[in-house]
């Protein structure tokens, strides 16, 4: 049985990511608003678009976005079902090694990544971009 104090911890930290997953959604959609918005603007000037088209364009471009938002969450949840099928199928320590496999490679990844993007005079340019990109 868990004590009063234990069922308060998982229930902070539980709320807690859910709200910086809100976050990071919310991050995400506003910087993909923002590219679709430049290239909004590029399409006007070189393709002359009327500000009909603009408005049918901005249309396309936010009926797109949910079409990529809803895929990401299938994505999301047939990720999250393979682990599961995964974590069943191997016994405890298998699972734990696994874990820990896949965190050294994500680390190896990070790693690869900020070497590529954070060049310019050993500045560390996007140091707000999450890993990996999405």
């Amino acid at each position: 049985m868990r004590t009063a104090g234990e069922v308060a911890v998982v229930v902070g930290a539980v709320l807690l990511f859910g709200v910086a997953a809100g976050w990071a959604q919310q991050a995400r959609e506003s910087k993909e608003n923002a590219r679709w918005e430049r290239m909004l603007r590029r399409w006007t000037e070189e393709l002359q678009l009327t500000p009909q088209q603009q408005e049918q364009l901005r249309q396309l471009f936010q009926e797109r976005q949910e079409q990529i938002r809803r895929h990401r969450e299938q994505m999301r949840q047939e990720r999250e079902q393979f682990r599961e099928r995964l974590r069943a199928a191997l016994t405890p320590q298998q699972w734990e090694k696994l874990q820990q496999l896949w965190k050294e490679r994500r680390d190896e990844l990070k790693e690869r990544w900020k070497k590529r993007h954070h060049r310019r005079g050993g500045a560390m340019e996007r140091e707000e971009e999450e890993f990996p990109p999405r």
